[in-house]
C-alpha cells in the first residue's frame, strides 16, 4: 500500500519555527520550578521530614536525564509531531500507542484548568503588588473569574493559530522576566538569612497571641501527631525525588513537536533542549529548597508543611505556608515584589499556551494516521497552523476549566501521578527495544551508537525504566503517597481509558478497510512524511 495514501497526505504542512533555544525554554517551563515546585516542597517536606531535599533533587535529576535521553534519542530518530505517540505506535504497538497518549492528555486536560487559574491568580497578585486592590475581585465572583479563564483560554489558541513563531516571541520575554524573578527570590531568601525569625515573630504574633510563634508552630506540629525533623535518611530521601515528579516529569515536552524544530534529528539539539533544561529546572529547586532550610530552617518549614497539609485549622495566619507567601514576611519593598509577581505571573502565562501546542500536535498526529478525522490534520496554508485542532482542543479547554471551577471533578482527578507515568514508562521501554523491533528504521537513523555493543538508547531506556518503576513502587507503598498518586476512582479511570481506546483503535482500523480500503496499520511500519 503505498505512503500517500496510507497517509492524510505527503507532508505534514507543519513547519520547523523552533530553534534548540526554543525548545530548551519550552522544556524549562514546562516543569516551571519557580512555581512547580511551591506544592513539591511543601508535600515532600511534610511526608517525608528526615529526606534531604536537596540530595533528593539531585537524584531527581539524574532520573530526568536518563528519561529525557530516552526522548532525546527516540525523536533524532524519529523527528515528528505527535513525539511519543509515533515512538509506541511504532516500536510497540498501534492501539497502545494511541491509549498511552490519548491517556496522557486526558490528565494534562486538567492541568490546563489549574495552569489558568494559576496564571489569573498571579496576574491579580501583580496588579495589587503596583497599587490596584481592586483587580482580586476578578478571583472573588467564581462568574467573573470564570470569564477571564475563557477570555484567557481563547487568546492562547489565537497565539498558537497565529503560528509558532510569535509564540517563540512571547515565550522568550516571559522567559527573560521568569528567571530575573526567580533569581530575586532566591538569592533574596540566601540573603536575609538570620532575620526570618525575629520577622516571621512579629508578623505572626498579631494572630497567634504568641511572641515566639516560630517554635510555637513547631510544638503545635509535634502536639498535633507530626513525627517531626529527626535526622536525615535515605529511604525519605528517594521519597523526595519521588515527589519531585510532580514538576520534573515533563523535561522532553519538546518531543511532541518534533517536526517542527531546526535540527531535531540532531541527537545534540535534543540532549540540550530536553536533558539540560531538566538539569537546570531541578538546579534551580535544589537552589531554592537551599534558601528555605538556611533562612526558614528546615525544622520550621516540615512542622508548618505538615500543619498546612494535615491541620489547616491550626494554621491561623493571614499568609498560606507555601515558601513563596512566607517570603512576604522578609521582603516588603513594593518594587522587588512587583518584579518577582511580574515573573510569577510571566512563568505562569505561557502555560496554557504550551497545553494548547501539546495537546494539538497529538490531536494532529492521530489524525495524520487516520485514527482521527482527517480534517483535524488539516494545516492552515497561510498560518501553518493545524487549525481546526486547536479549536477542537480550546473548546475542549473550555469545558474543563469550567467543571474545574463549578464542579468538584479536579479534587478526584488530582489523584493522577502514576497516570502521568504511563506514557514516560512506555516510552522507556520503546527505548529498550527500538533497536531490534524496528531494526530498519533504527540503522537508518543517527542514533545508531553502542555501548559494549548495547545501543545506547537501549542503556538509557533500562535506567529510565528503572526511575519510573521506583517512583511508581514509593507512591504505592507510602499512604501518604497512594492519595496523590492514585485514587480508585482513578484507577478505574486509566484502565477504561486504555480499554476504549484500544477498542476504538480497532473499530477505526475495521471502518477504514471495509469503507475505504486503507489498512491503517501500514501507517505504523514507517515514521510519517515531513
Amino acid at each position: 500500500m503505498s505512503e500517500e495514501k496510507v497517509f492524510v497526505r505527503k507532508t505534514s504542512g507543519l513547519v520547523r519555527s523552533f530553534g534548540t533555544i526554543d525548545a530548551f525554554w519550552f522544556n524549562f517551563y514546562a516543569m516551571n520550578p519557580l512555581l512547580g515546585a511551591v506544592f513539591a516542597f511543601m508535600f515532600s517536606a511534610a511526608v517525608f521530614p528526615n529526606g534531604q531535599p536537596v540530595v533528593g533533587l539531585i537524584l531527581a535529576i539524574i532520573g530526568t536525564i536518563m528519561m529525557a535521553s530516552v526522548y532525546a534519542y527516540l525523536t533524532s530518530a524519529m523527528p515528528r509531531s505527535g513525539g511519543d505517540y509515533i515512538f509506541t505506535s511504532r516500536v510497540l504497538n498501534p492501539a497502545l500507542g494511541f491509549a498511552a497518549t490519548f491517556h496522557f492528555n486526558f490528565w494534562v486536560w486538567t492541568w490546563l484548568a489549574l495552569n489558568a487559574w494559576l496564571t489569573i491568580t498571579f496576574l491579580v497578585k501583580f496588579l495589587e503588588s503596583i497599587g490596584m486592590s481592586g483587580a482580586s475581585a476578578v478571583t472573588a465572583d467564581s462568574n467573573t473569574l470564570f470569564i477571564a479563564g475563557v477570555v484567557y483560554i481563547i487568546i492562547s489558541g489565537l497565539i498558537i493559530i497565529s503560528g509558532l513563531k510569535n509564540y517563540v516571541r512571547i515565550q522568550f520575554v516571559c522567559a527573560v522576566l521568569g528567571i530575573i524573578s526567580a533569581a530575586i527570590i532566591v538569592l533574596d531568601i540566601f540573603a536575609k538569612a538570620g532575620t526570618f525569625v525575629p520577622a516571621f515573630n512579629q508578623y505572626a504574633q498579631e494572630f497567634t497571641s504568641n511572641p515566639d510563634s516560630y517554635n510555637y508552630f513547631i510544638r503545635t506540629a509535634k502536639d498535633l501527631g507530626f513525627s517531626g525533623f529527626t535526622g536525615f535518611d535515605i529511604g525519605q530521601t528517594i521519597g523526595v525525588m519521588a515527589v519531585m515528579w510532580l514538576f520534573m516529569c515533563v523535561p522532553m515536552a519538546s518531543n511532541v513537536f518534533a517536526g517542527e524544530i531546526k535540527n531535531a534529528q540532531q541527537t545534540k539539539t535534543n540532549m540540550l533542549s530536553m536533558g539540560l533544561a531538566g538539569v537546570i529546572a531541578g538546579l534551580v529547586a535544589a537552589a531554592a529548597i537551599g534558601g528555605i532550610m538556611v533562612t526558614y530552617g528546615w525544622e520550621f518549614f516540615t512542622s508548618v508543611s505538615w500543619i498546612a497539609m494535615n491541620h489547616p485549622e491550626a494554621w491561623t495566619l493571614s499568609r498560606t505556608a507555601e515558601y513563596t507567601s512566607l517570603y512576604y514576611v522578609i521582603e516588603s519593598n513594593p518594587a522587588v515584589l512587583a518584579i518577582v509577581m511580574l515573573g510569577m505571573f510571566t512563568a505562569a502565562f505561557v502555560l496554557v499556551p504550551m497545553d494548547v501546542i501539546w495537546f494539538t500536535r497529538y490531536t494532529f498526529a492521530w489524525s495524520f494516521d487516520r485514527i482521527l478525522p482527517s480534517k483535524l490534520a488539516d494545516v492552515n496554508s497561510k498560518l501553518r497552523s493545524p487549525v481546526n485542532a486547536i479549536i477542537l482542543n480550546i473548546v475542549l479547554g473550555i469545558v474543563w476549566w469550567y467543571l474545574f471551577l463549578y464542579t468538584g471533578i479536579f479534587s478526584v482527578l488530582a489523584a493522577s501521578l502514576v497516570g502521568t507515568m504511563i506514557s514516560p514508562l512506555l516510552t522507556s521501554i520503546a527505548g529498550i527495544v527500538f533497536p531490534y523491533r524496528n531494526k530498519r528504521i533504527y540503522e537508518a537513523s543517527p542514533i545508531k551508537k553502542s555501548i559494549s555493543g548495547i545501543p545506547v538508547v537501549t542503556v538509557f531506556g533500562v535506567f529510565s525504566t528503572i526511575y519510573l518503576l521506583i517512583m511508581i513502587a514509593y507512591y504505592f507503598s507510602f499512604p501518604a503517597l497512594i492519595g496523590l498518586a492514585v485514587s480508585q476512582t482513578v484507577g478505574a479511570l486509566i484502565v477504561g481509558i486504555f480499554v476504549v481506546c484500544i477498542a476504538y483503535y480497532y473499530i477505526v482500523r475495521a471502518y477504514r478497510l471495509k469503507k475505504e480500503g486503507i489498512d491503517i496499520n501500514w501507517a505504523f511500519r514507517e515514521v510519517p512524511p515531513i
